[in-house]
């Protein structure tokens, strides 16, 4: 079974077990036409908001007729349709096309990075909310890396494939516990008038977390260095001896 056949069975699993979800995040592997049609073709009402390629794939532009995600951001830049995020630090533009009904956000950070593009088929959705909302997939990145690391998800030698499959489960039972205690138990309150209030406000979660280190450390070190933001990002939750001390000299500045 190919990736794409995968993908489109565990949604419909996900959407015959009637869990409930508003967007479907995927990366650039698994964005394309055949996934749009799908989610239109749905009568659960959900959207796709993927990473799609700077490639040479075609997409109907309104006013431009067909045209590469290349060609789309330069017409942007000469229109002078191309904003820059303070908050974010990066520069973004976004296009309708009509033809499938989708919205392209085009996102670059500092003066060498390559434009990415977000497809997305909610064309209500602003570019800054669909920064945060694409964000909530690096969770998985921060699982798959802290399994391996402290639980041994990839320790299994069982050539029994049912044995594969109970590991699997139960290492990710095991996250699900101890990322539930440590929400629980490590949280910050503040006192005074407000105390009764915020009671039990939890510590930022791991997406949050995540997040922020994207935002400050990422930003600032990709554009001083030219490289490219996200494989930054996978090589500082993956070497956890360089996230050490990125800890170790913010504590220290």
């Amino acid at each position: 079974m190919s990736k794409g056949v995968k993908l489109l069975d565990m949604v419909k699993n996900a959407i015959r077990n009637k869990i409930p979800f508003d967007y479907l995040l995927v990366d650039s592997w698994f964005t394309c036409t055949e996934l749009v049609d799908f989610v239109y073709r749905r009568h659960k009402k959900f959207h796709l908001l993927g990473m799609a390629k700077m490639g040479n794939t075609k997409y109907m532009t309104t006013n431009w007729g067909e045209l590469s995600a290349k060609a789309i951001i330069t017409k942007l830049k000469a229109k002078k349709e191309v904003k820059y995020s303070r908050r974010y630090h990066c520069h973004y533009a976004e296009v309708v096309l009509g033809k499938r009904s989708v919205k392209l956000f085009f996102c670059k950070r500092g003066k060498k990075e390559a434009w990415k593009v977000l497809l997305t088929t909610d064309l209500s959705l602003r570019f800054m909310r669909a920064y945060e909302i694409y964000s909530m997939r690096w969770s998985i990145e921060v699982f798959f890396s802290d399994s391996k690391r402290l639980l041994g998800l990839a320790d299994c030698s069982s050539r029994d494939f049912s044995a594969h499959i109970a590991h699997v489960s139960l290492v990710m039972i095991r996250y699900n516990i101890l990322a539930s205690i440590k929400r629980t138990l490590d949280y910050d309150t503040i006192g005074g008038l407000f105390g009764d209030m915020y009671l039990g406000v939890h510590e930022l979660t791991v997406v949050e977390k995540i997040w922020a280190i994207i935002i400050e450390v990422v930003a600032v070190v990709s554009e001083l260095i030219g490289a490219d933001s996200d494989e930054l990002t996978i090589q500082i939750i993956e070497n956890d001896k360089r996230l050490a001390a990125l800890r170790e000299y913010a504590q220290t500045a």
